[in-house]
């Protein structure tokens, strides 16, 4: 069972309202860490439904400096 708060990989995990209960950010090596990753968590999981991957290629601006 994937657990993604006892992941290294995650950076962001939140608990949402509206169209998604959950939002998770994680940061992998490179296209093949994030596939092997994507397997373990969604592959054969029947809670989840739908899963929408966002990439983005490089951070402009990161103010979650708390």
């Amino acid at each position: 069972m994937f657990e993604p708060h006892t992941r290294p990989e995650v950076t962001l995990l939140c608990e949402c309202a509206g169209r998604y209960d959950i939002l998770v950010e994680v940061v992998c090596r490179d296209r093949s860490h994030f596939e092997a990753l994507f397997h373990d968590a969604v592959r054969g999981n029947p809670s989840v439904r739908t899963v929408d991957v966002f990439r983005y290629g490089e951070l402009i601006k990161d103010g979650y400096g708390f």
